[in-house]
């Protein structure tokens, strides 16, 4: 039965579409389609199949597992991951689970399921699923998910960078355990990887580099980054503005167009993987990636090295996220049998080895610290005490638009530094 499940898994994770009828058929998918999204019916999740219950008695884990985390280019990671769930059923006869792959994002995801389900047909709901940070914020006021007591995995938080730990707090209270984690640097071609960049650095290397400048709704993760490592005083959020760290951002930029070390045109990339088949090939020499798109670039081109978002003194600083695990269900026994899978796949050695396999870092030190490449390892592990999180939306969304907008006036030579920090000024509320 475990060769079935495994068979079964690797075909589901290269791409299946249930059909209403219940039937399964194979749907061809390339990696840069699928990297975003499955192509899975939006009414009918994709199931995995698990083994039978090795009792009667066994009661039902029902897990949502995102694509995201399942790489569709890697049948070593599907068979880990099967292998892993049925290593847990083994050793908890009690417990039988139905995994189903889910799509990250849009019509069919995670939370637009969720949000359709909870109210007319909460009995189809999982136990357990994996969310992003900006997800979990919005499940939370949403009520979609429950709060996990600080004690419930003994020893667990304690393994945690607090950036990290960050991601699955609201408020101070814990909704999420973090599973693998996703952080910003620089991937370029250099005899060496840089372990500081400041921005006189970028002129003096002569650094040409790109990074997902148009962001509409939201405020490019590059230059938050760099805003937030300008500030006088240390902060998350953007409010209140500190003037002065935007103008030697904005400075920065200014220069850097000048002297064509930024192009005008990063505005037209929205994410890196619009610019990641130049960088592997070689016609962009640096760009900003997230950690999973680094590794998969170094596993395809060994040329391209690492370094840090570059800043005005070179202090390191990242723009982190994550998936982390959350409860769904708010059935006590369910979720102590959500609670126990998530323990086993927290272990250091599975969560170490399925992030190497899948090209996801494993959110605990132990398990990051297995991997063979020690300068790498560090040098992540320096970025994740400097490293903060995503802007959420709905709590600066609109502060947020309005930096964008001025930060992407510069970069298109349309307004000064001055004028720029000015339209910030007259833009935000009072």
């Amino acid at each position: 039965m475990h060769k079935l499940l495994v068979g079964l898994l690797i075909s589901v994770l290269g791409g299946i579409s249930a059909c209403a009828g219940g039937t399964t058929t194979l749907v061809p998918l390339t990696v840069e389609r699928s990297a975003a999204q499955l192509a899975t019916d939006t009414s009918q999740p994709t199931r995995l199949p698990s083994p039978e219950p090795t009792t009667a008695s066994a009661q039902p884990l029902v897990i949502w597992f995102p694509d995201a985390l399942a790489p569709l280019d890697s049948g070593d990671a599907a068979e880990l991951l099967s292998a892993q769930i049925s290593a847990f059923q083994n050793a908890f006869s009690d417990v039988f689970v139905e995994l189903r792959l889910k799509r990250t994002g849009d019509v069919g995801g995670v939370m637009s399921t969720l949000r359709t389900a909870a109210p007319v047909a909460p009995g189809a709901l999982p136990d357990l699923t994996l969310m992003r940070r900006a997800d979990l914020i919005s499940a939370q006021q949403s009520g979609l998910i429950h709060p996990i007591s600080d004690d419930a995995l003994p020893g667990v938080f304690a393994n945690y960078p607090a950036a990290v730990e960050a991601l699955a707090r609201v408020e101070g209270a814990l909704f999420g355990v973090p599973y693998m984690i996703d952080v910003r640097h620089l991937a370029l071609r250099a005899d060496a990887p840089i372990t500081a960049l400041s921005f006189d650095d970028v002129f003096t290397r002569e650094l040409s580099f790109v990074f997902p400048a148009g962001r509409v709704t939201s405020m490019s993760e590059t230059f938050l980054a760099q805003y937030r490592a300008a500030r006088a005083e240390p902060s998350d959020l953007l409010l209140p503005i500190d003037l002065d760290a935007l103008f030697v951002v904005f400075t920065f930029y200014d220069e850097a167009v000048t002297q064509g070390l930024i192009s005008p045109t990063v505005t037209d990339f929205t994410q890196s993987a619009d610019y990641l088949m130049g960088l592997s090939e070689g016609e962009i020499s640096a760009g900003v990636v997230t950690s999973s798109s680094f590794m998969r670039l170094q596993r395809s081109n060994a040329r391209l090295t690492y370094a840090p978002i570059p800043t005005e003194s070179g202090e390191l600083v990242t723009v982190i996220d994550g998936w982390v695990w959350v409860l769904t269900t708010a059935d006590a026994a369910r979720q102590t049998r959500a609670l126990r899978f998530v323990n086993w796949m927290l272990d250091a050695d599975r969560q170490s080895t399925y992030g190497q396999a899948a090209d996801l870092l494993p959110a605990q030190r132990t398990a990051l610290r297995q991997w063979d490449d020690v300068g790498y390892v560090t040098f992540i592990e320096n970025l994740l005490d400097a490293a903060a999180p995503p802007i959420i939306e709905a709590q600066e969304g609109a502060a947020a638009r309005i930096l964008q907008s001025a930060f992407t006036s510069v970069v298109n030579d349309a307004r000064t530094p001055a004028q720029a920090v000015n339209d910030v000024i007259t833009q935000l509320p009072e």
